[in-house]
C-alpha cells in the first residue's frame, strides 16, 4: 500500500516530464475546486489498487469531503474525469455533511487490502471507513456515485455518531473509539492500523471484515484502552516503549511487522509481528536505542534543539516511512532535512553492512554528512534536501522522495549499491540546482507532500500547491538526468560524530555547539514498562515543548515579519462545560494554515504556548510551511475549580503581529460523589 498527499489533480508522464493531468483542464491551469468529477481541492492523499488490473487510483479530496477513483491508471487523459466518487451524493456537492455511512468529513488517509477493499480515515468525523470494492459494486456503470460504507471503526460501528470517544462524552476512550485518525494502512492477512493521533496511540483490528470493528490491540498506552495521554506512564515526558505521543504514519512490512512515525518523540518505533505478540516496541530509531529518551537530536548537547548537531542515531519529527522489498527502512527526518535509511534492521544476518541496528547506514540531503541539518546544506543539488516528507520505494529497491520545500520530487536508483546522489528531478523542469520553475507546466511542482508507485512502475504525485496529482509512465525507462554533485556517494555512519564548533545565532543555525555527548547505540534494546531515564540527557516534556527554531528560547522573541498570508481556523476553541474539575479534557486543534498562492513566501510557525495554567498545549506545529500547507496544534483543558476560565492559544511565527492569539475558554463541572 502506497498513500500519496495532494491538493487538487492526477497527471500523466513518460521521463520526467508529464504527459497527462487529472484535477485541472491542462497543464498550464492549477485553479483549486472545480467541483465535479474533474476537479479536486487540498487532496491529502493517494493509494494504489494493485488488486486489479489495470490498477486502480484513489485520492483522497479533502477540502472537497470526498474520495475520488479513477479505474484505469494506463489510460489518463489530460482532464479525465473520476469514474467514482465516495462521501458525496453526486460529483457536484462537497459538504461536510450530515453523518452517515454515505459521508466523509475531511478525509486524510487512504488505503486499500488486496482484495481491493477501501480503508477511509474520515477524520473531521473521528472514524474509519471501509468500502468493500467500490468499483466491483458499480457494475460496469460510469460514472458512478459509490454506496454507503460497509464498515464503521471508531463509532461503535454506528454510522450516526462522528464524535471523538463517542461512548466516553469525548473523555478517555475506549477499544470503540477514535479521534481524529489519520493514518491507516492494512497487511497481507487483511488486519487494520489505524494511527489514531490525537488518542495517543495506534490501533489494530484483527481481520476485521469476518469479525467486527471493535480495536484487538493499542499500541502507545501500555495496552489500555481507556488511556490517551502523551506518554502516559511517566510524570515527568519522558517516553517509554510502552508510549507514544502523536503518532503520524504507520508502515507495515513483507512480514507483517508495524513501524510508527511517533512524531512528538522525536522517533520511530517498531512492533514485531503485533497480531501476535504484546503492546511494547523492540525497537527505536532516533534516540540511540533509548527508549527514555525522545528529544530532537538528543545526543548534541544541552543547546536549544535548534543548535545541536545531527547524528546517525538521531531523529526530529519523523514525518515519512517506507519499507522496501528487502526490510530496509526509510525515514524522513522532516526538521533535519534528510532521509536516513537503515539497513535490514530486523534481519542481522542478512549480509547488508551495519544490519540488524538502530543506527542509520546511509543519509541522503546533506552531502553525505550525518552532523549537518540544514536546509539545502551546500546549496540546491541532487544530494540537498528541505523538508523532505513523502517517501516510496518500488519493488526494485529504488527510492522516491518528495522533497516538500524545494518543490521537487528525487529519485535514487538502488541507493544500498548505487549511493545518495539522486538520479532524477521530477518537478523543477529537470534541473537539480533550482527549486523553482516559472510558470505552470508539466516540468513543475509546487509542494509535493505525497507518493505513490504501482506495479508496473508508474509514480504518482501528489502535486498539493497545484491542486493535482502527476503521474510518471515508468519514469525510469527514460533518460537519466546528469547529476552535479559534490557529495560522496556512500556516507559512512558514525553513532556519536563532534562538529565544528562555530557560533552563530541565525535562524537556520547550523549545529553550533560541540557535541560532548557521545551516545552508543543499542542493537536491540530491551524494552520496558517504565524504565529509568539515562543519566546522559534530560529529555524535554512533549507536553510542553522547548521552542526549537530561534536562538532564544524566550516565545516573547518576536521574527521580522514578512508578508505571509496566515490563516487560523478556528478563531477560539471552547471546552464547555462537561470537563470534571482535576481531569484532563480530549485536546481541541486549530488549522494553521499559509494562505498564500504560489510565489508567496513561506510562513515558518515556531512555537505555541497556553496561558493560564489550566490550558496546554498537547501537541505543537512547529514547521515550515509553503503556500498552501498547514498544520495542526491542540489544546487541553485541566479546570481546577467550577469558575468559567479563559485564556489564549498563542501562537509565534514570521508573520505580522506575531503572536496571535486563538483564546481559550471552559468551566469545570464538579467531579461526582461516590
Amino acid at each position: 500500500m502506497a498513500i500519496v498527499a495532494l491538493c487538487a489533480a492526477i497527471v500523466r508522464a513518460t521521463g520526467t516530464t508529464g504527459t497527462r493531468v487529472l484535477g485541472q483542464l491542462d497543464f498550464t491551469h492549477n485553479t483549486p475546486n472545480l467541483v465535479d468529477a474533474k476537479g479536486l481541492s487540498s487532496p491529502a492523499a493517494v493509494a494504489i489498487d494493485a488488486s486489479a488490473t489495470p490498477n486502480r487510483v484513489y485520492v483522497a479530496d479533502e477540502e472537497n469531503n470526498r474520495v475520488l477513483g479513477w479505474r484505469d491508471a494506463d489510460s489518463f487523459t489530460n482532464g479525465a474525469p473520476a469514474d467514482l466518487v465516495i462521501g458525496q451524493p453526486d460529483f457536484l456537492s462537497s459538504d461536510c455533511g450530515d453523518t452517515g455511512a454515505g459521508n466523509l468529513c475531511s478525509p486524510e488517509g487512504v488505503a486499500v487490502d488486496g482484495s481491493g477493499n477501501l480503508y477511509v480515515a474520515d477524520y473531521g468525523n473521528s472514524r474509519v471507513l471501509e468500502f468493500t470494492n467500490p468499483f466491483a459494486a458499480c457494475g460496469s456503470t460510469f460514472p458512478c456515485v459509490g454506496g454507503p460504507a460497509n464498515l464503521v471503526f471508531g463509532q461503535g460501528g454506528s454510522p450516526s455518531s462522528n464524535q471523538c470517544n463517542f461512548d466516553t462524552g469525548g473523555n478517555n476512550p475506549t477499544a470503540a473509539d477514535l479521534c481524529e485518525p489519520t493514518g491507516v494502512a492494512v497487511d497481507a492477512a487483511g488486519n487494520l492500523y489505524v494511527a489514531d493521533t490525537i488518542n495517543d496511540r495506534v490501533l489494530e483490528y484483527n481481520t476485521p471484515l469476518s469479525t467486527d470493528t471493535t480495536a484487538d490491540r493499542v499500541f502507545g498506552q501500555g495496552g489500555n484502552f481507556n488511556t490517551s495521554d502523551c506518554n502516559f506512564d511517566t510524570a515527568d515526558g519522558t517516553s517509554t516503549a510502552i508510549d507514544l505521543c502523536n503518532p503520524t504514519r504507520v508502515a507495515l512490512d513483507g512480514s507483517g511487522n508495524l513501524y510508527v512515525a511517533d512524531a512528538s518523540n522525536n522517533r520511530v518505533l517498531e512492533y514485531n509481528t503485533p497480531v501476535s505478540t504484546g503492546a511494547a516496541a523492540v525497537l527505536v530509531f532516533g534516540q540511540g536505542g533509548s527508549f527514555t529518551s525522545n528529544t530532537c537530536d538528543f545526543d548534541g548537547g544541552d543547546t536549544l534543539p535548534v543548535l545541536r548537531p545531527a547524528s546517525a542515531i538521531d531523529l526530529c519529527e519523523p514525518s515519512g516511512l517506507a519499507l522496501d522489498g528487502a526490510g530496509n527502512l526509510y525515514v524522513a527526518d522532516d526538521d533535519n532535512h534528510r532521509v536516513l535509511e537503515y539497513n535490514t534492521p530486523l534481519n542481522p544476518g542478512s549480509g547488508e553492512p551495519g544490519a540488524g541496528d538502530t543506527m542509520a547506514d546511509l543519509v541522503f540531503g546533506q552531502n553525505g554528512s550525518f552532523t549537518a541539518k540544514k536546509c539545502n546544506s551546500g546549496g540546491v543539488s541532487a544530494s540537498s534536501m528541505c523538508s523532505p516528507s513523502g517517501l516510496s520505494a518500488d519493488g526494485s529497491g529504488n527510492l522516491y522522495v518528495a522533497d516538500d520545500l524545494n518543490q521537487r520530487v528525487l529519485e535514487y536508483n538502488t541507493p544500498l549499491t548505487a549511493g545518495t546522489i539522486a538520479e532524477r528531478v521530477f518537478g523543477t523542469c529537470g534541473s537539480f540546482t533550482s527549486s523553482a520553475c516559472t510558470g505552470i507546466s508539466a516540468n513543475s511542482l509546487d509542494s509535493p507532500s505525497g507518493l505513490a508507485v504501482d506495479m508496473p512502475g508508474n509514480l504518482y504525485v501528489a502535486d498539493s500547491g497545484n491542486s493535482r496529482v502527476l503521474a510518471y509512465s515508468q519514469p525510469l525507462s527514460g533518460p537519466t538526468p546528469t547529476a552535479t554533485s559534490s557529495a560522496s556517494a556512500t556516507p559512512t555512519a558514525t553513532g556519536a560524530t563532534t562538529p565544528t564548533a562555530t557560533a552563530t545565532s541565525t535562524a537556520t543555525a547550523t549545529s553550533t555547539a560541540t557535541n560532548t555527548a557521545t551516545a552508543t547505540p543499542t542493537a536491540t534494546p530491551t524494552p520496558t514498562g517504565a524504565t529509568t531515564p539515562t543519566a546522559t540527557v534530560t529529555p524535554t516534556s512533549t507536553a510542553t515543548p522547548t521552542p526549537t527554531p530561534t536562538v532564544t528560547a524566550t516565545p516573547t522573541a518576536t521574527p521580522t515579519p514578512i508578508a505571509a498570508k496566515l490563516s487560523i481556523s478556528p478563531g477560539s476553541l471552547s471546552f464547555g462545560s462537561k470537563v470534571k474539575v482535576g481531569t484532563t479534557s480530549k485536546p481541541k486543534s486549530v488549522t494553521i494554515k499559509n494562505a498564500g498562492t504560489k510565489g508567496d513566501p513561506s510562513l515558518d510557525v515556531q512555537m505555541e504556548t497556553a496561558s493560564p495554567s489550566m490550558f496546554a498545549v498537547k501537541s505543537q506545529c512547529k514547521k515550515t510551511l509553503a503556500p498552501g500547507k498547514s498544520c495542526k496544534a491542540s489544546v487541553t483543558f485541566k479546570p481546577s475549580g467550577v469558575t468559567p476560565q479563559t485564556g489564549n492559544l498563542m501562537i509565534f511565527d514570521n508573520a505580522g503581529a506575531s503572536p496571535q492569539l486563538v483564546g481559550l475558554s471552559g468551566t469545570g463541572t464538579p467531579p461526582k460523589k461516590k
